[in-house]
C-alpha cells in the first residue's frame, strides 16, 4: 500500500482504492460490488461511455449503481457576472466545464439504458 494509505482502517483499503481508481478502466474483477456510487462526475470523464462499462462490468447481478449529475448550474450565473465586470466585457461567455447535454437528465437516462442499465 502507497504512504498515502497508511492511515486507512482495517477492512477500508478496497474503498480507498476504489475511491483512487481510474474510471474508464477500473481494475476490479467482475461482479465484485453491489454499489457503485460516482458523483458529480461522468461528465468529466474523457471517455464516459467506458466508463459506464467499467461500472456495469464490476457490478454483480442486481446490483445498484447511483450517477450524480448537475440538473442547474445556479452559482455560475455569478461567476459570469463578475466576469464580465471583471473583463469589462458584458457578452463574456458563461463558463462551460463539460458539454451541457450532461443537464439533461432524459439524456442521461437514455445513455444509461444503452448501456444495459435498467
Amino acid at each position: 500500500m502507497g504512504k498515502e494509505c497508511q492511515h486507512v482502517p482495517d477492512g477500508c483499503s478496497g474503498l480507498l482504492e476504489a475511491a483512487q481508481a481510474k474510471w474508464q478502466a477500473l481494475k476490479f474483477p467482475d461482479n465484485t460490488f453491489t454499489h457503485v456510487f460516482l458523483t458529480f462526475g461522468i461528465m468529466l470523464i474523457p471517455n464516459y461511455k467506458s466508463a459506464l462499462k467499467s461500472i456495469y462490468r464490476v457490478l454483480r447481478r442486481r446490483g445498484r449503481a447511483a450517477i450524480t449529475i448537475w440538473k442547474r448550474h445556479g452559482h455560475w450565473d455569478y461567476l459570469t457576472r463578475a466576469a464580465r465586470i471583471v473583463f469589462q466585457d458584458k457578452t463574456y461567455p458563461p463558463p462551460t466545464f463539460y458539454d451541457p447535454k450532461w443537464s439533461d437528465g432524459k439524456y442521461v437516462s437514455k445513455l444509461l439504458t444503452a448501456m444495459g442499465f435498467r
